[in-house]
């Protein structure tokens, strides 16, 4: 909600910037980023037997994967401190999505 703007600049800047909305296809560069993550990185450290490093990677591949989710949902992607809790809300989620990403482990 705008308050002020009596030359309606932010009004005309944000008809201009959000007029087209997220773009589903871009999602796929961020599920190969996650996918990179968890199966290519982390099935590495895991043969390592470097758990610490297993675990950072895992979770470095969380990020894409939720961020994705909003792109496939045609919304913003929101900043990272809301990333997850604002993922429970969007209207197309995997099934059992809580749970699953509650339980993910290398």
């Amino acid at each position: 909600q705008i308050l002020f703007d009596t030359d309606e600049k932010v009004v005309k800047l944000m008809e201009e910037k959000l007029a087209a909305g997220p773009d589903p296809s871009e999602a796929v560069g961020l599920l190969w980023e996650s996918y990179w993550h968890y199966r290519l990185a982390g099935d590495i450290w895991v043969n390592r037997q470097d758990v610490l490093q297993g675990h950072f990677v895992l979770n470095e591949s969380v990020k894409p994967m939720v961020k994705a989710l909003f792109l496939v949902n045609q919304e913003y992607i929101p900043h990272e401190k809301w990333l997850i809790h604002m993922s429970y809300t969007l209207d197309w989620l995997p099934p059992n999505w809580k749970e699953r990403l509650t339980s993910a482990k290398p």
